[in-house]
Formats: C-alpha cells, sequence, structure tokens
C-alpha cells in the first residue's frame, strides 16, 4: 500500500513537469497524489508531498545549475517546501471535515493561499508552474492564474472525493470537473476574436555572443549589427523598433552607440534599446529625432542575480504619438504585479518585454520565461512584443497567440502590425482577488472543521 502511495506521488510529479509539453495534463496531474494522500497518515502525506514536489521542482529548476548552484540550491528546496506545505496543512482540516463538498474545496483554497504567500517571494512567481491549454488559459484575464489554478484543482479535488464516496453526493461531486473545463474552454473559443494592428513593429534578434570580453572587443561590430538588422526593419515599414536586453560595455551616450541615435534619426523611428546602466537593466527610448527622451529600469532583479543587480523603486511607461508602451524588463515579465501596474495605473496600451535568456541556452529556461510572458499578455488583454537577445523573442496578440517567433540561436527580425489598446481586461481593474478569498476561505473551513467537531 505505501509502495502505491509513493508511486502515486511519482506520478503526479511527472505529469506535472509533462503538463508543460502537453497542456492537457494539468487538468489531470494532482490527481495521483490527492488519491495517495487521501484517508492517509500524517507521516504518508508529508512523505507524498516531498516525493511529488521533489521530483517536480527538480526538473523544473534544473536550469539553475547553468548559472549558479547557489541559486538552485535555495530555490529547489524552497519550491519542494511549497508541496509539502500544501499537504500538511490541508491533511488536518481534511480530517476535521465531513461534507465531501467542503472537503474537495480545502486543496484549492489551501494551494492558492501558498500560491499567494509564495508570490512575495523571489521565486515565487517563476518557479509556481501553471500550463494548461492555450483556450482555457485565456480565463486568466477574468480571474488571473490564482483564478485558474483554483477551478483546476477544484475540478480535481471534486472527482477524487467522488469516487471516494458513496452517498447521494457521489454524482454531484463528479459534475464539477467536465462543467469548469467546458465552460472555460467555451469562454476561451468566443472571446478571442482576431484583433487587426495599425502600427508596423519590429523586433531585432542579433543572436551576438554574450562573453564580456567579446563585447568589449567588439562595440563596433555590436553597432554595426543593431544597424543592419534595424535597416532590414525599416525596409518593411515599421515605425517601432525594439532591440533586445543586452549590455552594451560602454554608456549608453559613448559616440559609437549615438550611431543608433543618428540611426533613429535618419530613419525616422521610435528605438526601445535594452541594456544595462550601472546595475540596473534599463531600457531607453529613443524618438524619431534622434534622442534619448526617456529611460526605465527593471523593477525587480532575478534572484539569480541578485547580488549583481539593483531594482528600480520605481515604474513608469514610454509615451510616443502611436500610445502607451510598458516595459517588462528581463524578470520583471514573470510578475503579474508589475505589468498590471503598467496597464491599469500607468495606461501601458503595449507591452514589451527586452529579455535576454541567452545565458540558459540549451536549458528548460527560455520556454518557461516565455510562458510567463504569454501570460501576462493575457491577463491584460495586450500584443506584448518579446525582444531575446538570443531568442525566443515573438510578438504576442491579446488571448496568447504567438503571431510570429525567432527560435533560440537564430538571428533575425520579425515586422508585423500591431493594436495599442485601451480598454481594461476585468484582471486589469480587479487584481488577484481570488487568492485573498483563498486564504479567508482556508480560515472558515479550518474554523467550520474545529466547531462541528466540538459538537
Amino acid at each position: 500500500m505505501l509502495t502505491k502511495k509513493l508511486l502515486l506521488s511519482l506520478l503526479s510529479g511527472m505529469l506535472l513537469l509533462a503538463s508543460f509539453f502537453i497542456p492537457i495534463l494539468f487538468w489531470f496531474s494532482f490527481i495521483p497524489l490527492f488519491l495517495a494522500i487521501n484517508n492517509s497518515t500524517f507521516f504518508i502525506t508529508i512523505l507524498s508531498g516531498t516525493i511529488c514536489g521533489g521530483i517536480f521542482t527538480l526538473l523544473y529548476s534544473a536550469w539553475l545549475l547553468k548559472h549558479t548552484a547557489k541559486a538552485f540550491w535555495v530555490v529547489w528546496p524552497l519550491a519542494t517546501l511549497f508541496f509539502i506545505l500544501f499537504v500538511s496543512l490541508s491533511h488536518p482540516i481534511l480530517r476535521l471535515l465531513k461534507n465531501k463538498w467542503l472537503q474537495s474545496l480545502v486543496y484549492p483554497a489551501v494551494f492558492v493561499s501558498l500560491y499567494y504567500l509564495y508570490s512575495f517571494l523571489p521565486i515565487g512567481s517563476y518557479w509556481a508552474f501553471t500550463n494548461t491549454d492555450i483556450f482555457t488559459i485565456r480565463s486568466i484575464s477574468f480571474f488571473g492564474i490564482s483564478g485558474l489554478l483554483f477551478v483546476v484543482i477544484f475540478s480535481q479535488s471534486s472527482m477524487v472525493f467522488a469516487f471516494s464516496d458513496n452517498s447521494k453526493y457521489k454524482k454531484s461531486l463528479l459534475a464539477p470537473a467536465p462543467a469548469i473545463f467546458f465552460v472555460l474552454l467555451f469562454l476561451g473559443v468566443l472571446t478571442a476574436p482576431q484583433i487587426e494592428g495599425d502600427i508596423t513593429l519590429g523586433i531585432a534578434q542579433p543572436n551576438l555572443p554574450l562573453s564580456e570580453t567579446w563585447r568589449k572587443e567588439n562595440i563596433d561590430l555590436i553597432i554595426e549589427k543593431y544597424c543592419e538588422l534595424g535597416d532590414k526593419i525599416v525596409k518593411q515599414g515599421a515605425e517601432i523598433i525594439i532591440y533586445p536586453q543586452y549590455s552594451f560595455p560602454c554608456e549608453i551616450t559613448d559616440s559609437r552607440v549615438a550611431r543608433l541615435l543618428e540611426f533613429a534619426r535618419n530613419k525616422k523611428v521610435y528605438i526601445i534599446l535594452g541594456t544595462y546602466v550601472d546595475l540596473f537593466n534599463t531600457a531607453v527610448l529613443i524618438s524619431p529625432d534622434g534622442n534619448v527622451v526617456d529611460q526605465y529600469s527593471g523593477y525587480g532583479a532575478p534572484p539569480f542575480r541578485a547580488g549583481e543587480q539593483e531594482k528600480a523603486s520605481q515604474l513608469n511607461t514610454f509615451k510616443t504619438e502611436y500610445g502607451s508602451m510598458g516595459a517588462l524588463l528581463c524578470y520583471d515579465d514573470t510578475s503579474y504585479r508589475v505589468a498590471r501596474k503598467l496597464v491599469y495605473e500607468l495606461g501601458a496600451e503595449l507591452l514589451v518585454a527586452p529579455v535576454n535568456d541567452g545565458y540558459f541556452e540549451g536549458t528548460f529556461q527560455p520556454l518557461l520565461h516565455l510562458s510567463r510572458t504569454i501570460h501576462r499578455a493575457i491577463e491584460n488583454r495586450r500584443f506584448l512584443v518579446r525582444a531575446a537577445a538570443k531568442g525566443i523573442s515573438c510578438i504576442v496578440d491579446p488571448f496568447g497567440r504567438i503571431i510570429e517567433k525567432l527560435d533560440i540561436g537564430k538571428e533575425g527580425i520579425i515586422v508585423r502590425k500591431v493594436a495599442f489598446i485601451d480598454r481594461l481586461s476585468l484582471f486589469s481593474i480587479t487584481g488577484d482577488f481570488v487568492s485573498p478569498i483563498s486564504l479567508v476561505l482556508t480560515l472558515f473551513l479550518l474554523l467550520y472543521g474545529l466547531i462541528t467537531r466540538k459538537k
């Protein structure tokens, strides 16, 4: 029996990982874990959560080893602890409750509560994986990732309790899973019209070496490559050019980099350029008259570079004659809070994400990072333009469809029409309201269980 429960826990961990490649599996990935811990002792429950979370987060965060082993040995235990806390907090509440419907609410309420609390940690928003099919994921524009997590886990929880119940509630407990899936699927199909853009925008992916020594020795070659790609973009009618986050080994005011200012003036285009200034991830806006008219520093430094980079204390948007653009630099696009603030509070009508995942080429990280980018576009119903130094560059429409992309390790350009959108999604207006509700629900279920047990 113990071996069976541990194998079920291992299966859940593997399904969670596999759901990144086969998204529909996310709708079934927690069921083996719930079966393993249902009616189990506290020790078995903890062991099951450790196995499920340990194997999933081990494989999911192994890409960190390419950058620094120190970061991995912080992220992996913390991420595994999430699963341990999830099952250990759910276990006593389930034991207190007798009603199967209330029991089926425990897992989603506790999971989303922990997800919310973990999101305040540096690792929280990045590792906490959520990936479903392109249709149901669109529901996050209504109630965010937390809302989707709640309904997906609730559907699986209700199924498990239905199969373990022989009472009159059995059929009714089976109903939520298919109902939730098909409602979200229906909404995802109906609420995703094609949006025609009216502004031509270009992305440059130079795919240049990242070595600091190489960059210092080849600054002229770097600028030539930028101008070469920019010229190709302009010839296709672009009015805005987005360059990726890539560190110039000199100040932006250096005469060699100033050639880009001259390029903008000669071609009459806006340029957003990602680079570093001192210890800050920085994006600059160059106007069609060749002047640096605005500058923005990344709001959040990656946890694996926390000692090397600083984070800015204030957000701002880039104003152009076409509309307002919000820049999600580097790690910023992993946070729903940053993107929502740019859209709801600062009026961003288009999101741009200059990034550099080239340091993790050959690992899982570029795909993982891209999935977060897609979430930000859907949540806020904005076109999102992602320019990556070595890939993956792409344009994502407001419903999560990748219009065009350049894979990692390739040089090239993307030129497409996009739209500046001023309408707000429900999530942009309300923010994450499901997480606080989940916290309250968790406390309610605990108190209700204690009170009714005494009776």
